[in-house]
C-alpha cells in the first residue's frame, strides 16, 4: 500500500462519479476533476467549461469532502466514499467505508475497503482509533453506574421481575435482563 506523499511509478486511473457521468471523476488516488462541457448560466448563456482538478475540501468531519453540481443542484460528498464506489468491490453490499491505514484523509484506493458498522468499529477499537467505551462512558447508555447498583439491590431485595424494574428506570426489559446477567455493565 502506498501513502499519501509518497512517490510510487504507479498510474493514477480516472472513473466517472455515478450520478456524474460526464460531469466529474475520481482517482484512485482520492482525487476528483471536473469535465471539460458546455454549461449554461443564469442567464440562459452557454460557456465552455475547462477540465480541473477540485479542490478538496476539509469539512467539519476528518473526512476530505468535495462540492459536485449538475443541472443548477450542489451535492456535497465524501471523497473516499466516491474513490470506493468506483475502485473497491462491493460484493457483500456492505454499507460503511473503512481507512485500513487509519488516517481519513488518506483516499488512495488501496486503503480503503468495504465493511459493515461492527467491522469499522472493531478495527477503530483494535487500532486504537477510537477506544472502547464502556457504561457511563458510551454514549448510548441509558443507565448510570449508580442505576447498575441500584437494579441489581432491588432485584436481590425485592425480587422484582425484570419488567418492573424495567419500568422504574424507563429501559427494555431486554436491558434489565443484560445487566443481571453480567452481559453489559
Amino acid at each position: 500500500m502506498y501513502k499519501m506523499g509518497e512517490s510510487k511509478n504507479i498510474e493514477e486511473l480516472w472513473k466517472d462519479i455515478e450520478g456524474f457521468e460526464g460531469y466529474y471523476q475520481v482517482s484512485n488516488f482520492g482525487n476528483v476533476k471536473s469535465l471539460e462541457r458546455e454549461v449554461w448560466n443564469n442567464w440562459n448563456k452557454t460557456y465552455h467549461k475547462r477540465k480541473s482538478v477540485l479542490l478538496i475540501q476539509d469539512s467539519d468531519r476528518p473526512y476530505k469532502s468535495v462540492c459536485l453540481s449538475k443541472k443548477g443542484k450542489k451535492i456535497t460528498k465524501n471523497v473516499h466514499r466516491l474513490v470506493a464506489n468506483a475502485f473497491c468491490q462491493n460484493v457483500y453490499n456492505k454499507r460503511e467505508v473503512n481507512h485500513i491505514d487509519g488516517n481519513k484523509t488518506n483516499n488512495f484506493a488501496d486503503n480503503l475497503e468495504w465493511v459493515t458498522s461492527s467491522e469499522n468499529q472493531k478495527h477503530a477499537v483494535d487500532n486504537n482509533l477510537q477506544p472502547e467505551q464502556y457504561g457511563e462512558k458510551n454514549p448510548f447508555s441509558k443507565l448510570k453506574e449508580s442505576d447498575i447498583h441500584s437494579i441489581r439491590a432491588i432485584r436481590k431485595e425485592k425480587g422484582l421481575s425484570h419488567q418492573k424494574i424495567a419500568d422504574m428506570f424507563s429501559v427494555d426489559r431486554k436491558t434489565i435482563g443484560n445487566v443481571l446477567n453480567g452481559k453489559t455493565w
